[in-house]
């Protein structure tokens, strides 16, 4: 019983240190590790349930959205089909997408994006600050469909 409580409160204590992580003005700050955690959940729950996962994936305040942290998956026709930051981007056509220094993001993606993953650069509006900032995300190719989740940089 010591033992199973030592256990509980360890992870306890692990989980109020990561909730607590934040950067200077206070806002969460992922790891590469969440966004490649977040990504891999996104596959993992795609290959459960099919296109019924996207619903899930949709609009802030779900499990796949904490801070600047969210998903976002494009389908083989470049339609947006979630993204959990900013459901209003749901069925938008990514080949409209232009990062802050006007590289085309679907090309981007599409050239980078593997099965094992990769990391692509570029920079984006922060959502919780609205502020122009690098950005590295990890995208995963998986069944013609691109997911992604992303970390900010600091500029």
């Amino acid at each position: 019983m010591l033992r199973a409580l030592g256990f509980v409160t360890i992870l306890g204590l692990c989980f109020i240190a990561n909730a607590a992580w934040a950067d200077q003005e206070g806002v969460f700050t992922p790891s590469e590790k969440d966004a490649q955690m977040l990504v891999m959940k996104a596959v993992d729950a795609y290959i459960a349930s099919g296109d019924d996962a996207f619903a899930d994936m949709t609009g802030p305040g779900n499990e796949y959205h904490r801070g600047p942290l969210y998903i976002f998956v494009i389908g083989r026709d470049e339609l947006v089909l979630a993204q959990s930051a900013d459901p209003n981007r749901i069925g938008f056509d990514n080949r409209l997408s232009i990062d802050a220094d006007g590289v085309a993001m679907s090309p981007l993606l599409r050239k980078i994006a593997t099965p094992e993953g990769a990391w692509v650069h570029y920079r984006w509006a922060h959502p919780i600050t609205q502020k122009l900032t690098p950005k590295k995300s990890w995208i995963v190719l998986h069944d013609g469909l691109i997911f992604g989740a992303g970390v900010y940089l600091k500029p």
